[in-house]
Protein backbone atom coordinates (compact mmCIF):
# COMPACT_ATOMS: atom_id res chain seq x y z
CA UNK A 1 0.00 0.00 0.00
CA UNK A 2 0.93 3.08 -0.99
CA UNK A 3 1.24 6.67 1.40
CA UNK A 4 -0.96 9.45 0.49
CA UNK A 5 2.06 11.67 0.06
CA UNK A 6 3.30 8.67 -2.54
CA UNK A 7 -0.09 9.02 -4.26
CA UNK A 8 0.39 12.72 -4.64
CA UNK A 9 3.80 12.71 -5.84
CA UNK A 10 2.88 9.95 -8.10
CA UNK A 11 -0.22 12.33 -9.28
CA UNK A 12 1.94 15.49 -9.90
CA UNK A 13 4.22 12.92 -11.66
CA UNK A 14 1.78 12.02 -14.13
CA UNK A 15 0.18 15.55 -14.57
CA UNK A 16 3.21 16.87 -15.47
CA UNK A 17 4.23 13.79 -18.27
CA UNK A 18 0.76 14.47 -19.56
CA UNK A 19 1.74 17.80 -20.44
CA UNK A 20 5.16 17.07 -21.53
CA UNK A 21 5.53 16.90 -25.15
CA UNK A 22 6.50 13.09 -24.90
CA UNK A 23 2.78 12.60 -22.94
CA UNK A 24 1.44 14.82 -25.04
CA UNK A 25 2.70 12.48 -28.13
CA UNK A 26 2.28 9.31 -26.69
CA UNK A 27 -1.59 10.62 -26.04
CA UNK A 28 -1.72 11.49 -29.26
CA UNK A 29 -0.15 7.67 -30.60
CA UNK A 30 -2.67 6.14 -28.57
CA UNK A 31 -5.72 8.13 -30.01
CA UNK A 32 -4.75 7.76 -33.60
CA UNK A 33 -4.28 3.65 -32.82
CA UNK A 34 -7.95 4.38 -31.55
CA UNK A 35 -9.58 6.02 -34.33
CA UNK A 36 -7.85 3.75 -36.78
CA UNK A 37 -9.03 0.63 -34.99
CA UNK A 38 -12.16 1.77 -35.19
CA UNK A 39 -12.47 3.45 -38.69
CA UNK A 40 -10.74 -0.77 -39.40
CA UNK A 41 -13.54 -2.27 -37.25
CA UNK A 42 -16.58 -0.42 -39.72
CA UNK A 43 -15.03 -2.67 -43.09
CA UNK A 44 -13.37 -5.25 -41.39
CA UNK A 45 -14.63 -9.09 -42.39
CA UNK A 46 -17.22 -10.13 -40.04
CA UNK A 47 -16.22 -13.26 -40.54
CA UNK A 48 -12.12 -12.54 -40.15
CA UNK A 49 -12.17 -13.06 -36.34
CA UNK A 50 -8.19 -12.85 -36.07
CA UNK A 51 -8.61 -9.48 -37.70
CA UNK A 52 -11.08 -8.58 -35.66
CA UNK A 53 -9.45 -9.28 -32.23
CA UNK A 54 -6.76 -7.15 -33.28
CA UNK A 55 -8.37 -4.16 -33.88
CA UNK A 56 -10.12 -4.91 -30.42
CA UNK A 57 -6.91 -5.41 -28.55
CA UNK A 58 -5.57 -2.49 -30.58
CA UNK A 59 -8.54 0.03 -28.86
CA UNK A 60 -8.35 -1.55 -25.66
CA UNK A 61 -4.00 -1.34 -25.23
CA UNK A 62 -4.55 2.68 -26.04
CA UNK A 63 -7.51 3.19 -23.87
CA UNK A 64 -5.82 1.10 -20.81
CA UNK A 65 -3.07 3.44 -21.08
CA UNK A 66 -4.88 6.40 -21.34
CA UNK A 67 -6.85 5.43 -18.56
CA UNK A 68 -3.68 4.41 -16.22
CA UNK A 69 -2.44 7.74 -16.67
CA UNK A 70 -5.66 9.41 -15.71
CA UNK A 71 -5.96 7.01 -12.99
CA UNK A 72 -2.95 8.25 -11.60
CA UNK A 73 -3.70 11.70 -11.80
CA UNK A 74 -7.72 11.38 -10.18
CA UNK A 75 -5.76 8.97 -7.13
CA UNK A 76 -2.92 11.81 -6.76
CA UNK A 77 -5.49 14.21 -6.77
CA UNK A 78 -7.81 12.53 -4.51
CA UNK A 79 -4.99 11.58 -1.98
CA UNK A 80 -4.07 15.12 -2.10
CA UNK A 81 -7.92 16.24 -0.56
CA UNK A 82 -7.68 13.53 2.19
CA UNK A 83 -4.69 15.46 3.57
CA UNK A 84 -5.84 18.94 3.06
CA UNK A 85 -9.06 17.55 4.89
CA UNK A 86 -7.02 16.01 7.75
CA UNK A 87 -4.89 19.04 8.40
Amino acid sequence: MTSPLNEVQLGVELELFKSSSVGQYLHKCAYDDIVNATEALTTVDPDDTKQIIKLQNQVYRANSFMGWVEKGIEAGNFAADEIRENL
